[in-house]
């Protein structure tokens, strides 16, 4: 009932059937990781503890060789995250997944581990529930009619061939899912998150083993260099992203409302750009909303990551205003048929400005709905308000871009013609 309420839910384990008996049964996350060995042979189990084919992530650190505890120094695994690209006439886009980004961009790092578990992608997709009683269908049609949201590998993590991890046989060299991710919010359910390793949680994993001499870099793990703390920011930005991105759809609304009252009222965003805030939108200028836009999603994306802001003028933008659009401009959304067709693979343009542009549109649009909140007004901020003023105002930022993109390529045209 939690889940289909719309609740999230997080599921992990180790290798083998570490984490199978809290895990396993679990409608949607028992099909989106390995939760036991998958061969009685243990040179054939990818799951396994100590063969061949284990997913063994640790890379050689500070100490010689390979050794069980690299899992506890420094270097952490480097893993590719799926990116999600889009195209839409003359702008083009790509980002990861929400889970892996970060401040910072793309977050391509993890704690590394000897004997990880494995994220997979479900074979059957048309299973129904059945637990007391009929549920209906376990991954259930989009409520907006478009593509089924069904699971997917969002990270591949790799074994390089050798590792021995101490005592451990050598390893062949491999890739596996190390996070899968489920967006039930688009059938109306809640989102699932599963994760090869609860190691990637763990504080030998993340700050050392206690074990270890004082003196050994592997006591400290991350915090030993200044390289290893900056990993472990990123990390930490993927346990923050877990939390946000598993609420359900009314929190992270009102979420986002709040984050745009702190852009306006708290970080100032447009004074930063403007010598007075007593403006309308409608005379704006473009580009003024442009940087206005842009130093809010700079603001935005040191504290909440950079495809927050993309998310955010998604849902509280175009969705109300422009819904047809998001299947075109959505990158984590299935591309429609007609959009699958060849390219001359060129990035000509960027399509970062048009949502920058419509996102300082909004937030013009707010401070001139309420220009002097006092208290009483801040108490009763209503989330649904603020949406209704902050999509107006989108949709005016996205016209204004299309006709200032629209201008800037007659012009050039004009301009190569004319030589």
């Amino acid at each position: 009932e939690f889940m289909n309420a719309g609740g999230g839910l997080f599921a992990t384990g180790d290798h083998g059937a570490l984490g199978r008996f809290l895990c396993h049964a679990v409608p949607r996350a028992r099909n989106m990781r390995l939760w036991q060995s998958t061969s009685a042979q243990n040179a054939l189990d990818e799951v396994s503890m100590s063969g061949e084919r284990r997913n063994d992530t640790n890379r050689i650190g500070s100490s010689p060789g390979s050794q069980f505890d690299d899992q506890s120094d420094d270097t952490p695994q480097g893993i590719q995250p799926r990116i999600y690209r889009r195209s839409i006439g003359i702008f083009r886009y790509s980002f990861p997944h929400p889970l892996l980004c970060g401040p910072n961009g793309v977050i391509r790092v993890m704690p590394d581990h000897p004997h990880e578990g494995e994220c997979v992608e479900p074979g059957n997709t048309g299973l129904n529930l059945n637990i007391g009683g009929p549920l209906g269908p376990e991954y259930p049609n989009a409520t907006d009619g478009g593509a089924k949201p069904l699971p997917e590998v969002i990270s591949t993590s790799t074994v390089l061939s050798g590792t021995t991890s101490g005592s451990k046989a050598p390893t062949v060299a491999h890739s596996f899912g190390g996070i899968a991710a489920y967006d039930g919010h688009r059938a109306g359910i809640g989102r699932v998150v599963t994760d090869a390793t609860w190691h990637h949680f763990v504080n030998i994993n993340l700050v050392g083993d206690p074990f270890s001499s004082p003196m050994d870099p592997k006591s400290q793990g991350f915090l030993y260099s200044a390289a290893g703390q900056a990993h472990l920011e990123e990390i930490k930005y993927y346990y923050r992203n877990i939390a946000v991105w598993l609420a359900p759809p009314e929190r992270i609304r009102c979420m986002n409302t709040r984050i745009a009252w702190r852009l306006v009222w708290s970080e100032r965003v447009m004074e930063a750009v403007l010598s007075t805030t007593d403006i309308r939108l409608t005379r704006v200028r473009p580009h003024i909303l442009w940087l206005i836009g842009k130093h809010a999603r700079d603001v935005l994306g040191r504290y909440a990551g950079q495809c927050q802001s993309v998310r955010l003028i998604l849902d509280l933008i175009v969705k109300p205003t422009i819904p047809e659009l998001i299947p075109e401009i959505d990158p984590w959304l299935p591309e429609p048929p007609r959009r699958r067709r060849a390219e001359d693979g060129i990035d000509w343009f960027d399509g970062t400005p048009l949502v920058e542009m419509a996102f300082g549109a909004a937030l013009v649009a707010l401070r001139e709905a309420i220009p002097q909140p006092d208290e009483k007004i801040v108490a009763e901020l209503d989330t649904e308000k603020v949406a209704e003023v902050m999509a107006e105002g989108g949709r005016v930022g996205i016209e204004q871009a299309f006709k200032s993109a629209t201008a800037a390529a007659n012009a050039a045209r004009t301009q190569f013609r004319a030589k």
